[in-house]
């Protein structure tokens, strides 16, 4: 009884550790310094990017260091001729990112956010300095799988960084889960018994 009882609780623990999902932050300069890592097709903790319609470099300079409140150099960086797709490696419930735009005005529409089945996101920017800046902040109740970021053209390339998501619970975490339920069950059951 007591072996059926501490197993239920590792059980319970493991489970709680892997349902409570930790954010990973990515703040492209994972690679430390060097050249720029063109972006489309690159895989990187746990997200694979796309890029197309234009040019982006990972671990680029946006070329204002030190002028902006949200993001900082080096950062994915591209031209807004660009749409950038980002497909995660598990859903995620929660998608961040901070983004910059080539421009001392206020931006309206500057870019777009894509999520299946739900509407379209449009975010404007603010100037800071020599940048525009904006934040996407998505904690829906679906998780997501991919996100498409289209930009607007209103200015001559954007930063992106602090990309933040929470991977959800993978079909082998949910069964673990299960099976923790079924033995508190069995151990709730056993107890009941012996007591009578």
């Amino acid at each position: 009884m007591k072996t059926l009882y501490s197993l239920t609780l590792a059980l319970c623990l493991l489970a709680s550790a892997a349902f409570g999902g930790t954010l990973q932050q990515l703040h492209f300069d994972e690679l430390g310094s060097g050249a720029p890592i063109p972006v489309n097709g690159l895989h990187m903790g746990g997200v694979l990017f796309h890029f197309s319609g234009g040019a982006a470099d990972y671990n680029g300079i946006i070329g204002t260091e030190g002028s902006t409140a949200l993001v900082s150099d080096p950062l994915l960086v591209g031209d807004t001729a660009g749409t950038l797709t980002l497909t995660f490696d598990n859903p995620t419930s929660v998608l961040r990112f901070d983004i910059a735009m080539e421009s001392i005005d206020a931006l309206d529409a500057a870019y777009s956010v894509a999520i299946p089945e739900n509407p379209l996101f449009v975010g404007d920017t603010a100037p800071i300095s020599l940048l525009s800046e904006g934040q996407f902040i998505y904690g829906g109740s679906v998780p997501l799988k991919t996100a498409v970021i289209t930009f607007s053209g209103a200015a001559p390339g954007f930063g992106l960084d602090n990309l933040t998501f929470t991977p959800s619970p993978e079909p082998a975490t949910i069964l673990l889960a299960g099976l923790v339920l079924l033995s508190l069950a069995a151990v709730t059951y056993h107890r009941r018994r012996q007591n009578r």
